[in-house]
């Protein structure tokens, strides 16, 4: 069924003229008889008796105008809504991500995203990062963030990047892990401070000599 041959029936019916619900639509007298025309054509049944060129509805006219305001009211709705989410100002995202940024990163990212926009709703699930990648390509959430170490990130059900960034691990300075990470580090100090104490002796080595 023509929407738009729909839309010329319903407001016919709303005017009760053919001359005024053009004007309301911008269009045509010829243009909306030619749409009332085409639209008995294509449902096999007159909608209208024409009398003294007035159009007087037919029982089946009423249905119709009850099913059409329904299915027109609809359509535009969802159109609303569409662009809406189109435009991020209405909608739901379902975001899961591994423990770290799920506590860390995500809420404030969330907070600012969505601001004062009272129709974006955006919900936060943690997960180890296997089950992201799982949630995500069983499109259980929309947006998932995880450690992609030991997965396959090319998987043809995922469509994603990898994400680069600073880390910070805090230790105590008595934990087992912080003084060999310590002793590796003086050992590396050490051996920048002799390769430059070792390059300042060359220089002066080849400044005394003859």
């Amino acid at each position: 069924m023509n929407l738009k041959n729909l839309a010329i029936f319903r407001e016919v019916m709303r005017t009760g003229s053919v001359s005024q619900a053009a004007r309301n639509l911008n269009r045509t007298q010829p243009a909306l008889s030619a749409g009332l025309k085409a639209l008995e054509d294509e449902l096999g049944i007159s909608l209208f008796e024409r009398r003294s060129r007035r159009l007087i509805p037919v029982p089946e006219a009423h249905y119709l105008m009850s099913e059409a305001t329904d299915i027109l009211s609809r359509l535009q709705t969802t159109e609303q809504n569409m662009r809406s989410i189109r435009d991020f100002e209405k909608g739901v995202l379902r975001i899961v991500a591994m423990p770290g940024p799920s506590a860390f990163l995500l809420p404030k990212v969330i907070s600012q995203f969505t601001g004062e926009q009272e129709n974006i709703r955006v919900t936060l699930t943690t997960r180890s990062s296997p089950q992201v990648h799982k949630m995500v390509a069983t499109q259980s959430f929309d947006l998932g963030i995880a450690d992609i170490s030991g997965t396959d990130h090319e998987d043809d059900l995922l469509n994603g990047g990898v994400m680069k960034g600073n880390c910070l691990c805090a230790l105590h300075r008595d934990d087992d892990l912080a003084k060999a990470f310590m002793s590796k580090w003086n050992d590396e100090v050490h051996r920048i401070i002799n390769y430059f104490e070792t390059s300042n002796i060359d220089k002066t080595d080849n400044t005394e000599r003859p």
